[in-house]
């Protein structure tokens, strides 16, 4: 069947402007549009023309092109926080916040949808309906999920009264958003400062190339894990291998910006006012601009919150008996969290890192584009290998050397 010659042809945006939110799928109730990956392992949208109506759902719900007016704070209200739980801290990659704004929102019947990975280690978002399943999207994920469907099962469960609270990159927050085109009484969004997303076929081609190199099968991975302590996460496999050295690869190169999706270079979700009623992250710095009194807990992981309008401290004020918190200056977070405002630096290397990935496998990559110098190869190995309680002292003192050249200044009242 021909579509009809009268019919309107949707124009999203372009390629290197496209974040792969996945609003404009999820918006076209005739299955026009899927997301499928380009030669880098990206996801972008494709319109079939023969099921395309020209209604151009798809437009009105791109992030790009119709960007969601906010009444977000440009000031919001700052906290270090950590969850009063202990395992589930041990489990966050900072200060387990997420996991207490999770907790609270399960334990009022609700549901809470973040990513997690799947069987073949590929990371979606899921649903989560209790305490037992946060461990499956709980920790960071350095690698761009798959949204698939769920927008429209977030609408359909918002109409139903459900409480969600929905974590995601800020593009996934602001697609989330155009998509509903409007705002849910039950609905906390909570975005989290992103310094960009790598492709899932990089982080697929690494498992692998993990899994052939070291004779296992990875059913487990954690980019965060603390057995270091907070400021020096060890990537690990399976809940017990380290990924030390060459392993490490993956990681360095997300570090050099060489690995992220184009958009993130140009991110259109980036700044402030956030996108999410809450912003999540690691509270890089406490204490380094103002003093923090409970320096003792930084090794174990400090979380960043910011309530950007009043559903966000309507959350936090019902998350709060399940974490510690002390409210900070919004400059202090910002100081060490410059990638809340500035997308990341396009390197050179990344016009041909990912065509030479699928010519010449993870390996070879890695070998020639995440060289690392002296220093930092010192610093990983001290990192990897030292005892925790001497990598910890030595931050301990640092972290002292910089409260005194600054004079250990009290916050501003």
């Amino acid at each position: 069947m021909m579509p009809s010659m009268d019919r309107k042809i949707p124009v999203l945006c372009s390629d290197a402007e496209c974040t792969g939110c996945s609003a404009c799928a999820n918006s076209c109730s005739k299955d026009a549009i899927s997301m499928e990956a380009n030669n880098e392992g990206f996801l972008y949208p494709k319109i079939n023309n023969e099921k395309c109506v020209g209604c151009l759902a798809c437009e009105k719900s791109c992030p790009v092109i119709n960007a969601t007016k906010l009444d977000n704070t440009s000031n919001p209200r700052t906290f270090a926080c950590w969850n009063n739980d202990k395992d589930a801290r041990a489990e966050s990659s900072s200060g387990g916040a997420f996991s207490a704004l999770a907790t609270a929102v399960i334990r009022h019947g609700g549901i809470v949808i973040g990513a997690a990975y799947d069987e073949n280690m590929a990371v979606k978002h899921k649903i989560i309906k209790d305490i037992a399943g946060l461990q499956e999207i709980r920790g960071s994920k350095y690698v761009q999920s798959e949204i698939g469907d769920i927008f429209k099962e977030v609408k359909d469960l918002a109409k139903q009264g459900i409480t969600i609270l929905f974590v995601g990159t800020p593009c996934q927050i602001s697609g989330l958003r155009t998509y509903l085109k409007r705002d849910y009484a039950n609905l906390y969004l909570c975005d989290f400062i992103c310094h960009g997303v790598p492709s899932p076929l990089l982080f697929k081609e690494y498992i692998n190339w993990i899994e052939e190199k070291k004779g296992i099968k990875i059913t487990a991975f954690n980019f965060r894990s603390k057995r270091s302590g907070w400021y020096d996460a060890i990537r690990v496999a399976n809940k017990e291998i380290p990924m030390k050295g060459k392993y490490d690869s993956y990681f360095f190169g997300f570090n050099k910006d060489m690995t992220l999706r184009e958009s993130c270079y140009r991110c259109p979700a980036i700044g402030i006012p956030r996108k999410g009623d809450l912003t999540i992250a690691d509270f890089w710095g406490i204490g380094m601009r103002y003093k923090f009194d409970k320096a003792g807990e930084i090794a174990d992981g400090i979380s960043l919150m910011m309530l950007n309008n009043d559903k966000g401290s309507e959350l936090f004020h019902l998350a709060k008996d399940y974490m510690t918190f002390e409210e900070r200056d919004f400059n202090e977070a910002l100081e060490r969290n410059k990638p809340m405002i500035v997308p990341s630096n396009r390197p050179l290397a990344r016009d041909t890192f990912y065509q030479d990935l699928r010519s010449h496998g993870y390996g070879q990559v890695a070998k020639s584009y995440f060289k690392q110098g002296n220093k930092t190869r010192c610093v990983s190995w001290l990192r990897e290998n030292a005892p925790r309680s001497v990598v910890v002292g030595i931050r301990n003192a640092l972290q002292t050397l910089i409260w005194k050249r600054n004079g250990s200044k009290a916050l501003p009242k």
